[in-house]
């Protein structure tokens, strides 16, 4: 599939992370993704943190020719992945299956 779009909602702060994760997997996938637009909620208790690290991701994918599209909800709640083909992968409790990572740094 090419020009593939995800559509990603899920909560904010702790999820970034994995968030990243994500994005780095795409990456490897033969799918050659174009656009990811990220649906999420604005995190209160440290909004600056969340849109700092936000922009690093997007700079970060922009070097590999990925648009981050990233917006905010105050009403979501369902978190899943949306693909332009159709296909829609609900992930209720979100990317945060994986274990806490040890460190953070934030590159892809």
């Amino acid at each position: 599939m090419f020009g593939m779009s995800i559509y990603y909602s899920d909560a904010p702060e702790y999820t970034l992370y994995n968030f990243l994760r994500f994005c780095e997997m795409l990456l490897k996938c033969q799918c050659k993704v174009k656009t990811i637009h990220l649906l999420t909620s604005q995190d209160e208790d440290s909004s600056a943190q969340q849109t700092t690290a936000l922009a690093e991701i997007k700079q970060s994918l922009q070097s590999q020719n990925v648009c981050l599209d990233v917006q905010y909800s105050s009403t979501i709640h369902d978190r899943e992945i949306r693909f332009n083909n159709g296909w829609i992968i609900k992930i209720s409790r979100g990317l945060d299956y994986f274990k806490k990572p040890k460190d953070t740094v934030i590159m892809i």
